[in-house]
Protein backbone atom coordinates (compact mmCIF):
# COMPACT_ATOMS: atom_id res chain seq x y z
CA UNK A 1 0.00 0.00 0.00
CA UNK A 2 1.27 3.45 -0.95
CA UNK A 3 0.17 5.43 2.07
CA UNK A 4 -0.94 9.06 2.21
CA UNK A 5 0.98 9.58 5.44
CA UNK A 6 3.77 7.13 6.29
CA UNK A 7 4.69 7.87 9.90
CA UNK A 8 6.14 4.39 10.46
CA UNK A 9 8.70 4.97 7.69
CA UNK A 10 9.47 8.38 9.16
CA UNK A 11 10.02 6.97 12.66
CA UNK A 12 12.25 4.20 11.30
CA UNK A 13 14.42 6.83 9.62
CA UNK A 14 14.60 8.99 12.77
CA UNK A 15 14.46 6.24 15.40
CA UNK A 16 17.84 6.70 17.07
CA UNK A 17 17.50 10.51 17.24
CA UNK A 18 13.92 10.46 18.50
CA UNK A 19 14.50 7.71 21.05
CA UNK A 20 17.48 9.61 22.40
CA UNK A 21 15.56 12.89 22.56
CA UNK A 22 12.61 11.33 24.38
CA UNK A 23 14.97 9.52 26.75
CA UNK A 24 16.62 12.82 27.65
CA UNK A 25 13.25 14.32 28.57
CA UNK A 26 12.23 11.28 30.61
CA UNK A 27 15.53 11.36 32.48
CA UNK A 28 15.17 15.07 33.23
CA UNK A 29 11.80 14.78 34.96
CA UNK A 30 10.79 18.07 33.27
CA UNK A 31 7.68 17.51 31.19
CA UNK A 32 6.03 20.93 30.76
CA UNK A 33 7.25 24.45 29.96
CA UNK A 34 10.87 23.42 29.91
CA UNK A 35 14.00 23.72 27.75
CA UNK A 36 12.67 21.67 24.83
CA UNK A 37 9.71 24.06 24.43
CA UNK A 38 12.02 27.05 24.74
CA UNK A 39 14.29 25.66 22.01
CA UNK A 40 11.34 24.91 19.72
CA UNK A 41 9.79 28.35 20.20
CA UNK A 42 13.13 29.94 19.37
CA UNK A 43 13.48 27.84 16.22
CA UNK A 44 9.94 28.54 15.00
CA UNK A 45 10.21 32.30 15.55
CA UNK A 46 13.50 32.45 13.65
CA UNK A 47 12.28 30.13 10.89
CA UNK A 48 9.11 32.11 10.21
CA UNK A 49 10.76 35.47 10.85
CA UNK A 50 8.73 36.78 13.79
CA UNK A 51 9.63 37.99 17.25
CA UNK A 52 7.58 35.56 19.31
CA UNK A 53 6.37 31.95 19.20
CA UNK A 54 4.13 30.45 21.89
CA UNK A 55 3.68 26.69 22.08
CA UNK A 56 0.14 25.43 22.77
CA UNK A 57 -1.73 22.15 22.88
CA UNK A 58 -3.04 21.98 19.30
CA UNK A 59 -3.70 23.93 16.13
CA UNK A 60 -7.31 24.41 17.24
CA UNK A 61 -6.11 25.87 20.53
CA UNK A 62 -3.81 28.15 18.56
CA UNK A 63 -6.82 29.63 16.75
CA UNK A 64 -8.99 29.81 19.87
CA UNK A 65 -6.31 31.42 22.05
CA UNK A 66 -5.37 33.87 19.28
CA UNK A 67 -8.93 35.18 19.28
CA UNK A 68 -9.06 35.19 23.08
CA UNK A 69 -5.88 37.28 23.21
CA UNK A 70 -7.44 39.77 20.76
CA UNK A 71 -10.58 40.07 22.87
CA UNK A 72 -12.87 38.51 20.27
CA UNK A 73 -16.03 37.15 21.87
CA UNK A 74 -19.78 37.02 22.01
CA UNK A 75 -21.52 38.58 19.03
CA UNK A 76 -18.33 39.25 17.08
CA UNK A 77 -18.15 38.11 13.49
CA UNK A 78 -15.08 36.40 12.07
CA UNK A 79 -14.82 35.73 8.33
CA UNK A 80 -13.65 32.21 7.42
CA UNK A 81 -13.55 30.15 4.21
CA UNK A 82 -16.37 27.69 3.62
CA UNK A 83 -13.90 25.10 2.34
CA UNK A 84 -11.50 24.22 5.14
CA UNK A 85 -11.08 21.87 8.09
CA UNK A 86 -13.89 22.18 10.64
CA UNK A 87 -11.61 23.62 13.36
CA UNK A 88 -11.25 26.98 11.60
CA UNK A 89 -14.94 27.75 12.17
CA UNK A 90 -15.20 25.69 15.35
CA UNK A 91 -12.67 27.87 17.17
CA UNK A 92 -14.75 30.96 16.34
CA UNK A 93 -17.86 29.32 17.77
CA UNK A 94 -16.02 28.17 20.89
CA UNK A 95 -14.91 31.73 21.62
CA UNK A 96 -18.55 32.85 21.36
CA UNK A 97 -18.23 34.52 17.97
CA UNK A 98 -20.07 33.89 14.73
CA UNK A 99 -18.19 32.39 11.81
CA UNK A 100 -19.17 34.13 8.58
CA UNK A 101 -18.53 31.79 5.68
CA UNK A 102 -17.31 33.00 2.30
CA UNK A 103 -16.39 31.13 -0.84
CA UNK A 104 -12.92 30.17 -2.01
CA UNK A 105 -10.95 30.76 -5.17
CA UNK A 106 -11.79 27.91 -7.58
CA UNK A 107 -8.15 27.37 -8.54
CA UNK A 108 -6.21 27.63 -5.26
CA UNK A 109 -9.05 26.70 -2.84
CA UNK A 110 -7.94 29.57 -0.61
CA UNK A 111 -10.32 32.27 0.62
CA UNK A 112 -11.67 34.65 -2.06
CA UNK A 113 -10.63 38.21 -1.19
CA UNK A 114 -13.53 39.76 -3.13
CA UNK A 115 -15.98 37.67 -1.11
CA UNK A 116 -14.25 38.72 2.10
CA UNK A 117 -14.85 42.38 1.29
CA UNK A 118 -18.53 41.70 0.58
CA UNK A 119 -18.99 39.95 3.94
CA UNK A 120 -17.65 42.74 6.18
CA UNK A 121 -20.19 44.32 8.56
CA UNK A 122 -20.02 46.54 11.63
CA UNK A 123 -19.73 43.38 13.73
CA UNK A 124 -16.75 41.96 11.84
CA UNK A 125 -13.65 41.77 14.02
CA UNK A 126 -11.28 39.49 12.12
CA UNK A 127 -10.65 37.41 9.03
CA UNK A 128 -8.97 33.98 9.11
CA UNK A 129 -7.42 32.98 5.78
CA UNK A 130 -6.46 29.32 5.59
CA UNK A 131 -3.31 28.48 3.65
CA UNK A 132 -4.95 25.32 2.41
CA UNK A 133 -3.02 22.17 1.47
CA UNK A 134 0.29 24.06 1.79
CA UNK A 135 -0.39 27.05 -0.46
CA UNK A 136 -0.63 30.68 0.63
CA UNK A 137 -3.79 32.74 0.44
CA UNK A 138 -3.55 36.09 -1.34
CA UNK A 139 -2.00 37.79 1.67
CA UNK A 140 -1.16 41.03 -0.13
CA UNK A 141 -4.78 41.87 -0.92
CA UNK A 142 -6.10 40.34 2.29
CA UNK A 143 -3.84 42.50 4.42
CA UNK A 144 -4.98 45.62 2.53
CA UNK A 145 -8.63 44.71 3.14
CA UNK A 146 -8.02 43.94 6.81
CA UNK A 147 -6.04 47.13 7.42
CA UNK A 148 -8.50 49.38 5.60
CA UNK A 149 -11.39 47.96 7.66
CA UNK A 150 -9.52 47.80 11.01
CA UNK A 151 -9.82 44.01 11.14
CA UNK A 152 -7.49 41.55 12.79
CA UNK A 153 -5.76 39.15 10.39
CA UNK A 154 -5.24 35.68 11.88
CA UNK A 155 -3.43 33.28 9.56
CA UNK A 156 -4.46 29.64 9.78
CA UNK A 157 -1.06 28.26 8.86
CA UNK A 158 -1.83 24.74 10.08
CA UNK A 159 -1.03 23.07 6.75
CA UNK A 160 1.63 25.41 5.43
CA UNK A 161 4.72 25.58 7.63
CA UNK A 162 7.53 26.61 5.29
CA UNK A 163 5.21 28.10 2.66
CA UNK A 164 6.13 31.55 1.36
CA UNK A 165 4.24 34.47 -0.14
CA UNK A 166 6.45 36.87 -2.09
CA UNK A 167 9.53 35.41 -0.41
CA UNK A 168 8.25 35.77 3.14
CA UNK A 169 7.05 32.89 5.31
CA UNK A 170 3.32 32.56 5.84
CA UNK A 171 2.33 33.10 9.45
CA UNK A 172 4.34 36.32 9.58
CA UNK A 173 1.86 38.59 7.77
CA UNK A 174 -1.04 38.74 10.20
CA UNK A 175 -1.49 39.96 13.73
CA UNK A 176 -1.17 36.31 14.70
CA UNK A 177 -0.42 33.02 12.95
CA UNK A 178 -1.68 29.62 14.08
CA UNK A 179 0.35 26.45 13.43
CA UNK A 180 -0.64 22.80 13.87
CA UNK A 181 1.81 20.01 14.63
CA UNK A 182 -0.73 17.24 14.10
CA UNK A 183 1.10 14.04 13.02
CA UNK A 184 0.13 14.37 9.34
CA UNK A 185 1.57 17.87 8.98
CA UNK A 186 4.89 18.50 7.22
CA UNK A 187 6.36 19.02 10.69
CA UNK A 188 4.29 16.86 13.03
CA UNK A 189 4.33 15.53 16.56
CA UNK A 190 3.41 12.01 17.59
CA UNK A 191 0.31 13.43 19.23
CA UNK A 192 -1.29 16.87 19.31
CA UNK A 193 0.55 20.17 19.34
CA UNK A 194 0.37 23.74 18.08
CA UNK A 195 2.09 27.12 18.05
CA UNK A 196 1.09 30.77 17.79
CA UNK A 197 3.43 33.30 16.21
CA UNK A 198 3.35 37.08 16.38
CA UNK A 199 5.48 40.22 16.30
CA UNK A 200 3.39 41.83 19.05
CA UNK A 201 5.10 41.52 22.45
CA UNK A 202 1.95 42.39 24.39
CA UNK A 203 -0.07 39.69 22.61
CA UNK A 204 2.73 37.19 23.24
CA UNK A 205 2.68 37.95 26.97
CA UNK A 206 -1.10 37.51 27.09
CA UNK A 207 -0.87 34.20 25.21
CA UNK A 208 1.73 32.82 27.61
CA UNK A 209 -0.70 33.51 30.44
CA UNK A 210 -3.74 32.15 28.58
CA UNK A 211 -2.11 28.80 27.77
CA UNK A 212 -1.33 28.23 31.46
CA UNK A 213 -4.56 28.99 33.34
CA UNK A 214 -3.90 32.73 33.21
CA UNK A 215 -0.80 32.32 35.33
CA UNK A 216 2.89 32.93 34.83
CA UNK A 217 3.59 29.79 36.85
CA UNK A 218 3.69 31.14 40.39
CA UNK A 219 0.04 30.37 41.24
CA UNK A 220 -0.81 34.02 40.75
CA UNK A 221 -3.62 34.10 38.19
CA UNK A 222 -3.98 37.34 36.29
CA UNK A 223 -6.91 36.30 34.06
CA UNK A 224 -9.15 33.36 33.16
CA UNK A 225 -6.98 31.14 31.01
CA UNK A 226 -6.85 27.72 29.44
CA UNK A 227 -4.89 24.49 29.83
CA UNK A 228 -2.96 24.34 26.57
CA UNK A 229 0.69 23.51 27.07
CA UNK A 230 2.85 21.87 24.42
CA UNK A 231 4.63 19.16 26.41
CA UNK A 232 8.36 18.51 26.46
CA UNK A 233 8.21 15.05 24.87
CA UNK A 234 6.39 16.38 21.80
CA UNK A 235 8.76 19.35 21.67
CA UNK A 236 11.77 17.05 21.74
CA UNK A 237 10.35 15.13 18.75
CA UNK A 238 9.74 18.37 16.85
CA UNK A 239 13.24 19.61 17.67
CA UNK A 240 14.64 16.47 16.02
CA UNK A 241 12.41 16.81 12.96
CA UNK A 242 12.77 20.56 12.46
CA UNK A 243 16.21 20.34 10.87
CA UNK A 244 14.77 18.13 8.13
CA UNK A 245 11.74 20.29 7.31
CA UNK A 246 13.16 22.18 4.33
CA UNK A 247 14.58 19.05 2.70
CA UNK A 248 11.28 17.23 3.27
CA UNK A 249 9.35 20.12 1.72
CA UNK A 250 11.71 20.02 -1.25
CA UNK A 251 11.04 16.29 -1.72
CA UNK A 252 7.30 16.97 -1.62
CA UNK A 253 7.78 19.52 -4.41
CA UNK A 254 9.76 16.99 -6.46
CA UNK A 255 6.93 14.45 -6.17
CA UNK A 256 4.41 17.17 -7.06
CA UNK A 257 6.38 18.08 -10.18
CA UNK A 258 6.38 14.44 -11.28
CA UNK A 259 2.62 14.23 -10.75
CA UNK A 260 2.13 17.48 -12.67
CA UNK A 261 4.16 16.20 -15.62
CA UNK A 262 2.67 12.72 -15.80
CA UNK A 263 -0.93 13.86 -15.39
CA UNK A 264 -0.75 16.88 -17.69
CA UNK A 265 -2.74 15.25 -20.52
CA UNK A 266 -5.36 13.50 -18.37
CA UNK A 267 -8.84 14.75 -17.45
CA UNK A 268 -7.78 15.42 -13.86
CA UNK A 269 -6.84 18.98 -12.89
CA UNK A 270 -3.53 19.19 -11.05
CA UNK A 271 -2.90 21.83 -8.36
CA UNK A 272 -2.61 25.39 -9.61
CA UNK A 273 0.06 27.34 -7.73
CA UNK A 274 -0.39 31.09 -7.50
CA UNK A 275 2.38 33.23 -8.93
CA UNK A 276 3.61 34.64 -5.61
CA UNK A 277 3.51 31.38 -3.66
CA UNK A 278 6.03 28.73 -2.67
CA UNK A 279 3.87 25.63 -2.12
CA UNK A 280 4.86 23.01 0.47
CA UNK A 281 2.28 20.35 -0.51
CA UNK A 282 0.99 19.16 2.82
CA UNK A 283 -1.49 17.55 0.45
CA UNK A 284 -1.37 17.10 -3.32
CA UNK A 285 -4.99 17.64 -4.30
CA UNK A 286 -6.35 17.02 -7.78
CA UNK A 287 -9.80 17.69 -9.22
CA UNK A 288 -11.65 14.83 -10.92
CA UNK A 289 -15.26 14.87 -12.08
CA UNK A 290 -15.42 11.12 -11.41
CA UNK A 291 -13.61 11.54 -8.08
CA UNK A 292 -15.34 8.71 -6.21
CA UNK A 293 -14.81 6.14 -8.98
CA UNK A 294 -11.19 7.19 -9.37
CA UNK A 295 -10.64 6.87 -5.63
CA UNK A 296 -12.05 3.32 -5.69
CA UNK A 297 -9.78 2.38 -8.57
CA UNK A 298 -6.71 3.64 -6.75
CA UNK A 299 -7.67 1.92 -3.49
CA UNK A 300 -8.10 -1.35 -5.41
CA UNK A 301 -4.53 -0.88 -6.62
CA UNK A 302 -3.13 -0.38 -3.11
CA UNK A 303 -2.96 3.42 -3.35
CA UNK A 304 -4.36 5.28 -0.36
CA UNK A 305 -6.25 8.49 -1.16
CA UNK A 306 -8.10 10.96 1.03
CA UNK A 307 -10.91 13.44 0.56
CA UNK A 308 -10.34 16.91 2.03
CA UNK A 309 -13.21 17.78 2.62
CA UNK A 310 -16.46 15.93 1.80
CA UNK A 311 -18.65 18.96 2.56
CA UNK A 312 -18.17 22.72 3.00
CA UNK A 313 -18.06 23.66 6.68
CA UNK A 314 -21.15 25.85 6.37
CA UNK A 315 -23.09 22.71 5.43
CA UNK A 316 -21.94 20.69 8.46
CA UNK A 317 -24.65 19.88 11.01
CA UNK A 318 -23.77 22.63 13.53
CA UNK A 319 -23.83 25.24 10.78
CA UNK A 320 -26.36 24.00 8.23
CA UNK A 321 -28.72 26.79 9.21
CA UNK A 322 -26.25 29.10 7.44
CA UNK A 323 -26.87 28.35 3.76
CA UNK A 324 -24.30 30.81 2.45
CA UNK A 325 -23.97 30.42 -1.30
CA UNK A 326 -20.53 28.93 -1.91
CA UNK A 327 -20.50 27.19 -5.30
CA UNK A 328 -16.71 26.90 -5.55
CA UNK A 329 -16.54 25.27 -2.12
CA UNK A 330 -19.37 22.90 -3.02
CA UNK A 331 -17.64 21.88 -6.25
CA UNK A 332 -14.34 21.35 -4.43
CA UNK A 333 -16.00 19.07 -1.88
CA UNK A 334 -17.41 16.92 -4.69
CA UNK A 335 -14.35 16.81 -6.96
CA UNK A 336 -11.12 17.01 -4.95
CA UNK A 337 -8.93 14.01 -4.13
CA UNK A 338 -5.60 13.95 -2.30
CA UNK A 339 -2.99 11.66 -3.79
CA UNK A 340 -0.18 10.21 -1.67
CA UNK A 341 2.70 12.61 -1.13
CA UNK A 342 5.47 12.45 1.44
CA UNK A 343 9.25 12.69 1.72
CA UNK A 344 9.33 8.87 1.81
CA UNK A 345 7.74 8.31 -1.60
CA UNK A 346 9.95 7.15 -4.43
CA UNK A 347 9.57 8.41 -7.99
CA UNK A 348 8.67 4.85 -8.97
CA UNK A 349 5.75 4.99 -6.55
CA UNK A 350 4.67 8.37 -7.93
CA UNK A 351 4.83 6.93 -11.44
CA UNK A 352 2.75 3.93 -10.34
CA UNK A 353 0.05 6.28 -9.00
CA UNK A 354 0.06 8.16 -12.31
CA UNK A 355 -0.03 4.92 -14.32
CA UNK A 356 -3.17 3.81 -12.50
CA UNK A 357 -4.88 7.18 -13.00
CA UNK A 358 -4.06 7.09 -16.72
CA UNK A 359 -5.27 3.47 -17.00
CA UNK A 360 -8.49 4.42 -15.20
CA UNK A 361 -9.26 7.19 -17.65
CA UNK A 362 -8.23 5.18 -20.71
CA UNK A 363 -10.56 2.35 -19.66
CA UNK A 364 -13.42 4.83 -19.37
CA UNK A 365 -12.82 5.99 -22.95
CA UNK A 366 -13.21 2.48 -24.36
Amino acid sequence: MIKSVDLVHEYTFLKSEIDSAIGTVLSSGMFLLGPELEALEKWVSEYIGVNHAIGVGSGTDALYLSMAALGIGSGDEVIVPAYTFFATAEAVSLIGGRPVFVDVDPETFCIDVVEVEKAITKKTKAVIPVHLFGQSSNLGDLKKVADSNSLYLIEDNAQALGCEFKGKKTGSFGDLGAISFYPSKNLGTYGDGGMIVTNDADLADILRLLRNHGSNGNYQHERIGWNSRLDEIQCSILNVKSKYLDSWNLKRNEIALRYNYRLRDTPVVTPIVSENCKHVYNQYVIRAKDRDNLSKTLEQNEIETRIYYPEPVNMASPYNHDLAFSPNSADASKQTLALPISPWMSMDQADYVCDKIIEHHNSNLQ
